[in-house]
């Protein structure tokens, strides 16, 4: 009874420390930010904004900036089109041109107009508004991006991320908020599609990798996306590297190169390869097969800047067999010279 009591009393003393930890951890959180959803939200069950807009409309948007300190802050922001990144997950931070799918036809960044910094006073809320400009045309799908809010580092020691030093290590926490923002004229449904643009030999964290550049040309998202990949040597059945992954999504009108890791100190050689992929999406299904090319100098570079694959440094035996080949020799001229002296010397006692 008493140990039971005893532990009753370690859990409760452990729980109050861990909710004044949450509490804490609350408190040094900067400032929140709560989307007000209009009446033309799609479905006001989601965290973000889903807008059915006729063409050529123009609409305010609004959202709630609460500061939660006792210290005036800046708030920045940046809207940006949703694109996918380079581990299947969809980024709505701002991108720059040369990063946005040439099927891309309206950026969503180029259709608001919204304030890029605000000043919030202590402990006070203001109402942030963002213009929305729907394309005066017809288009079926969606239109998406997002805007993040971050606080803006006004100093050296006063900003928007929690900054603690832990034996003289500063540990930095930065803060943002990201609210997507999908715009769109109808409801109707967009048949998803996935193409391959490329495949070809690159690095990941210095790491040598197998690159291929998945495209989603159409106005819709593809979620839970799982792909089984096979890569064989040309004309070989036999499968050399695998790999299956899943839970990976596709941002409308976006790419990313899809990334096919290899074991450690797995080395690239020259020759012509077959890339072969099955992707599914709920009911959909696509199938890949694509030809690619490493050459002896991309194998040679890449192999050399791969941290994991052991480099046998034949300097040192170049010089040894060097050293030797230069020492025979010099030993064969000693040996001849000698032979040639001992004849000289026979010679001259014969004559004499």
């Amino acid at each position: 009874m008493k140990r039971k009591k005893l532990l009753i009393l370690i859990i409760s003393i452990i729980s109050i420390f861990m909710i004044k930890i949450d509490l804490a951890a609350a408190d040094n959180v900067g400032f929140s930010v709560t989307p007000i959803f209009p009446a033309n939200q799609i479905d006001s069950t989601k965290g973000y904004f889903n807008l059915e807009m006729a063409a050529g409309e123009v609409q305010e948007i609004h959202l709630t900036l609460k500061n939660n300190k006792n210290q005036e802050i800046t708030i920045i922001s940046e809207i940006g089109p949703a694109t996918t990144n380079d581990n299947g997950v969809v980024d709505y931070s701002e991108s720059k041109i040369d990063d946005l799918d040439d099927t891309l036809k309206f950026n969503l960044a180029d259709l608001v107009q919204y304030p890029k910094e605000v000043v919030i006073k202590p402990n006070e809320s203001i109402d942030y508004i963002i213009n929305i400009t729907m394309p005066n045309k017809a288009i079926t799908g969606l239109i998406a991006g997002g805007i993040t809010f971050k606080e803006k580092n006004t100093n050296q020691t006063t900003n928007n991320s929690d900054t603690t030093n832990t034996n003289g290590i500063a540990l930095k926490n930065e803060v943002q908020y990201m609210d997507a923002i999908l715009i769109q004229q109808n409801s109707d449904p967009v048949t998803p599609e996935i193409k391959i643009n490329n495949v070809k030999a690159g690095q990941n964290n210095a790491r040598n990798v197998i690159l291929a550049n998945l495209q989603n040309p159409t106005s819709t998202y593809i979620n839970n996306i799982e792909s089984t990949v096979k890569v064989s040597k040309k004309g070989v059945d036999k499968v050399i590297y695998t790999q299956k992954t899943s839970s990976q999504q596709m941002a409308p009108n976006s790419n990313f190169n899809y990334t096919l890791n290899l074991e450690n100190n797995t080395a690239f050689t020259a020759g012509e390869y077959v890339w072969k992929q099955t992707i599914t999406s709920g009911d959909y299904k696509w199938h890949f097969s694509k030809t690619f090319t490493i050459t002896a100098k991309e194998a040679n570079s890449l192999n050399a800047e791969d941290v994991t694959i052991e480099k046998n440094d034949h300097l040192y035996l170049y010089f040894l067999i060097g050293f030797c080949c230069i020492l025979t020799f010099i030993i064969i001229l000693l040996v001849v010279r000698n032979q040639k002296l001992r004849r000289t010397q026979k010679n001259s006692e014969g004559t004499s």
